[in-house]
Parts: structure tokens; C-alpha cells; sequence
């Protein structure tokens, strides 16, 4: 199969998931902008530190799981061995569960009399939002092994409005503050799992006879290693929140939060959705390809990556007061100062997605997890001396910093598996393209009042002028996505 037809086979599962991120991108930012003004500063910051542990915890004892299953599945369904397989994860996570969420609930005995009673009765309800998102996830990772896209949309799109939806209603209904975001998630998630449960106890026949003691081994084998990466990817993103907590208090953290929030969906709706696609076809073209062809392939994503991650990034860098002023309520307006620096840090951190592939296509994880922990170290020594010094502003300048030095030696340590001489052109006009819509949205558009219209006005011209320019330029991924649409469109009339 030609890195062309992969292409096109990524495209094409990319639009399919294009509503799992764009729903829950869109509820994101209509959550902010209602939390922010239902919650005070410090109610949305106890439920960041909440929500944050959750996503700690599943990263540190979950992870290893998702990873395992997205790896072997198509292996095992080839073999017809599911029952055992989907057996084998079931009943693990189930385990696992009651394992962890006990040690949780003793936790937060122990540290009752040295935290905040409603921060420890918000810890408490935590332990079911963990069991509802492992749960959720576990599922979603089983959709999206078995390329069922669309139903994965489906469940990401249902996932984040209802969970919206209900934690408005509580808010407004009950005066429970931060309480009603996390009870949210959990009724959501945990019922999307358990009528997915329910389907998979019909189709591929789960009992507890079918558990796989060899089959665990096989997971752990490969997916423990990529515990310590999914840990560190999170000490990267989020430990700086509790640092923030320490050194600045609640209210910080929940400025901090909403800003990192808004850069980081606005980049995740288109690199997470490309990843999503991907990754399954990636591995497909290695176990089927090899290695050569992988790479040509992996260059290819990487070049595609730049032309329509980089107009995104300037976008919301020159944008920033507009997008907090509009997203954002008057006690947030410091979050603008961090905008462009979380967003550039984020955009180091889709690229490196690309660059440790083969880490993971070659099973080098241990390799993988040293260069996460480098990089989390050096995030946590600069948040150390920059949050006392510089607030909140200390802390996205370490964000961006660390994804930096991850993407350039994750670079380094894979520069020959890349085929980098035939990007080069791709990234050269994306940037010239992107200077051009920078200036006029910078200059020529700057005048104009702050209002969700105006800041989609700007958004859309800014879109517009970026690909004229690539026309103009003649960037070769535009013409080849013309084209291809053209000549469907052809055989459809």
C-alpha cells in the first residue's frame, strides 16, 4: 500500500473523528466560560486540583492498559481471540480499580486533618469520577482499536454535553459548587460504560473463565514501560498546577487553568483527532510495510502537521486578549499573558507525538520514558524558581520551555528514521504564511472591539489569508487535498 493510500486512509478516519474533538472542544469552551462565572476562583481551582489527581492517577496505574490493548488488539482479533482479550482487560481494570480506590479513600483519611475539609470530601467523590473515566476510557480505546470511528464520536460527543448539560442543571439546582462538575463526569462516564459493558457481554461472550493470565503478562510487558512516559507527560502538563496551589494559592491555580485550558483545546481538536486516525494505520504499516516505508509515511504526517498546526498556534498567540476577553470572565483576565506560551508549548508536544513513534513501533519504551523524565525534571526546576518569582507567567514560560528541549531531543535520539530533507519546503512556506496572517491580524485588525463576532470575524480572515498565501506559495499538501476531493467529487456526479 503506497504512503498516498495511507494518507488517504488517515483523512478519511480524521473526518470521522473530527466530531470527538470538535463537540467536546466546543463544550470546553462553553464550560469555561460558565464555570468561571458560576465558581469563584477558588471553587474552579479545588476542582482543577480533583479533576487533575484523577488524570495522575489514571495515567500512574491505568494507562499501561489503554496502551496494551490499543497495541494487540487487531493481533487478537485476527487470531479470533477477543473473548479472551476484551476478558482479560475487562476484569483488570475492574481490579485494578477496587485496588487503587481503596488506597485513595485511606489517603484521604490519613490527610483530613491536614487539608481542606471540602477539599477532602471533593477527593472522596474524586474515587468515583476515577472508576467512571478509567471505565470510559478503557472503552473508547477498544472503539478506536477496532476503528469503529464513528461510534467513538458518538460516545465523545454524547460524554462531553451531557456531561455540560448536567453540571449546569446542578449548579443551578443545587448549591454544591465545584461538587456538581465531578458528579457530572461520573453519571456520564459511568454510564456510558456500563451500556458498552453490557453490548460486549453479548458480542464476544466476557466471563471470567476467559482471563488470561499470559495475556496480562503480555500487557504489562509492553505497557508498564509507557506508565512512566504517560506519568511524566502529566508532571509536564499539570503538576505546575499544584505547584501554582502551593507557592499562589487556589485562585491562581484557577486563572492558570482556564488559560492553559483554552490553548491547549485550541490545538488538540486538530492534533489528538490527526493522532487518533493515525496511530492504528501507523502501526498496520509496520507490522505490513516495515520500517522504510513507516518512515516515509511518519514524515509525511509530520509535514501535514506544521501546515495546519502552525496557523493555530499564531493565531490564538496574536489573539489572546480577544479569545480570554470573549471566553473568559473579568476575574480571569490575567490568563491572556499565558496564551502564546502554552500554545507554542502544546505545539512542541503534538510534533514530539510524531517523532517517538518509533520508540513505540520498535518497543524501546524504557528509551521514551528517560526522555519524558529528563524533560519532567527540568519542568519541575524551573516552576520551583519561576512561580515564587514571575506567578503564573513563570509557570507557562517552564511549560513551554520543557516541551521544547522534549521535542528537540526526542529529535535527536530519531533523526534518522525521518526523512526530513523533503519537509523542509513545507515548513518554510507555512511559516512565511504564517508571518503574513500574524501582521494583519496584528496590525490591520487590532482596532476592533472585543466580541465573540469580531473575534470570529478575525479568526476566519486570519484562516483565509493563511491559504491564499499557501496558494501562492504553491505548498504542495493543499494541492494534493484539492485534488483528491475534486476527483471524488467527480466520481460521485
Amino acid at each position: 500500500m503506497t504512503n498516498f493510500s495511507l494518507i488517504l486512509q488517515v483523512g478519511r478516519d480524521t473526518i470521522y473523528y473530527l466530531p470527538a474533538k470538535i463537540v467536546p472542544a466546543i463544550a470546553g469552551f462553553i464550560g469555561i466560560a460558565i464555570y468561571t462565572r458560576l465558581l469563584n476562583p477558588e471553587g474552579y481551582g479545588l476542582y482543577i486540583i480533583v479533576i487533575t489527581t484523577v488524570s495522575i492517577i489514571s495515567s500512574l496505574f491505568f494507562s499501561w492498559l489503554d496502551s496494551s490493548t490499543l497495541r494487540y488488539f487487531e493481533r487478537y482479533k485476527q487470531r479470533n481471540a477477543l473473548p479472551r482479550f476484551i476478558s482479560t482487560g475487562l476484569f483488570s481494570l475492574l481490579s485494578l480499580f477496587f485496588m487503587v480506590s481503596a488506597i485513595w479513600y485511606l489517603s484521604t483519611v490519613f490527610l483530613n486533618n491536614y487539608l481542606d475539609l471540602q477539599l477532602i470530601f471533593l477527593l472522596r467523590i474524586g474515587i468515583l469520577v476515577l472508576g467512571a473515566h478509567v471505565g470510559y476510557s478503557w472503552i473508547q480505546t477498544i472503539l478506536r482499536s477496532n476503528r469503529q470511528s464513528l461510534q467513538y464520536s458518538l460516545y465523545s460527543s454524547i460524554e462531553s454535553v451531557g456531561r455540560l448539560s448536567l453540571a449546569i442543571f446542578l449548579l443551578y439546582l443545587l448549591p454544591i459548587g465545584p461538587a456538581a462538575l465531578l458528579w457530572a463526569t461520573f453519571f456520564v462516564s459511568a454510564g456510558i460504560f456500563i451500556v458498552e459493558v453490557i453490548r460486549f457481554l453479548r458480542k464476544w461472550k466476557i466471563h471470567f473463565q476467559e482471563f488470561s493470565r499470559s495475556l496480562l503478562n503480555r500487557f504489562a510487558k509492553y505497557g508498564i514501560p509507557l506508565v512512566g512516559v504517560s506519568v511524566g507527560a502529566l508532571i509536564l502538563s499539570v503538576l505546575d498546577r499544584y505547584m501554582i496551589q502551593y507557592f499562589l494559592g487556589s485562585g491562581q491555580v484557577g486563572i492558570y487553568s482556564a488559560g492553559y485550558r483554552i490553548s491547549e483545546a485550541g490545538l488538540q481538536l486538530f492534533f489528538t483527532v490527526l493522532m487518533l486516525a493515525a496511530f492504528p494505520i501507523i502501526i498496520q504499516s509496520f507490522e505490513k510495510n516495515g520500517e522504510k516505508e513507516t518512515s516515509k509515511f511518519l514524515t509525511k504526517l509530520i509535514s501535514i502537521y506544521f501546515v495546519f498546526l502552525l496557523p493555530a498556534v499564531l493565531g490564538i498567540a496574536v489573539l489572546s486578549k480577544d479569545i480570554v476577553g470573549v471566553v473568559l470572565g473579568s476575574s480571569f483576565q490575567e490568563a491572556c499573558g499565558i496564551l502564546p506560551l502554552i500554545t507554542g508549548g502544546v505545539f512542541c508536544l503534538g510534533l514530539t507525538q510524531y517523532l517517538n513513534k518509533p520508540f513505540e513501533l520498535k518497543e524501546r519504551t524504557k528509551s521514551l520514558f528517560y526522555l519524558v523524565l529528563g524533560s519532567s525534571f527540568l519542568n519541575i526546576i524551573l516552576n520551583f524558581f519561576w512561580i515564587p518569582k514571575f506567578g503564573i507567567i513563570g509557570a507557562a514560560w517552564a511549560t513551554f520551555i520543557s516541551y521544547l528541549f522534549y521535542l528537540i531531543i526526542s529529535w535527536l535520539k530519531n533523526i534518522k528514521w525521518f526523512l526530513f530533507s523533503s519537509i523542509w519546503k513545507s515548513v518554510v512556506k507555512s511559516i512565511l504564511a504564517g508571518i503574513v496572517m500574524y501582521f494583519i491580524l496584528a496590525s490591520v485588525l487590532q482596532s476592533f472591539p472585543i466580541n465573540f463576532l469580531t473575534l470570529l470575524g478575525k479568526i476566519l480572515i486570519g484562516g483565509i489569508v493563511y491559504m491564499i498565501m499557501l496558494i501562492l506559495l504553491k505548498e504542495e499538501n493543499i494541492f494534493k487535498i484539492y485534488y483528491y476531493f475534486r476527483s471524488s467529487f467527480k466520481k460521485h456526479c
